[in-house]
């Protein structure tokens, strides 16, 4: 298991598989490698919230950049950033905030 100060289980574990329903490929994963309900808190930067990330996709994310090159990594951080700015949080992203009716 990871070791670390942000490393935790999860506050929200996700819902167990109703009977007789398999669990998700990545639960399944996580079990086998043991960091099942385990996530990362990825701290506030500028306007971008903290995020809670189940540790299994940081694994996935590590393994992909140990065989797609610093791109992937690179690609995600940029996932993050632009999901963080477009969260509906109240505050104002990039744009100022001001909400477009679609015409111009």
């Amino acid at each position: 298991p990871a070791r670390g100060a942000a490393a935790r289980p999860a506050s929200r574990s996700p819902p167990p598989p109703a009977a007789g329903a398999p669990a998700s490929p990545l639960d399944q994963l996580a079990e086998l490698i043991g960091i099942r309900g385990q996530s990362l808190t990825i701290p506030a930067i500028w306007r971008i919230p903290s995020r809670e990330v189940p540790l299994i996709w940081l694994v996935l994310l590590g393994v992909g950049t140990m065989f797609g090159g610093w791109r992937l990594l690179a690609a995600a951080a940029l996932l993050h950033v632009f999901s963080g700015l477009s969260d509906n949080s109240g505050a104002p992203a990039l744009g100022g905030g001001v909400p477009t009716t679609g015409r111009r």
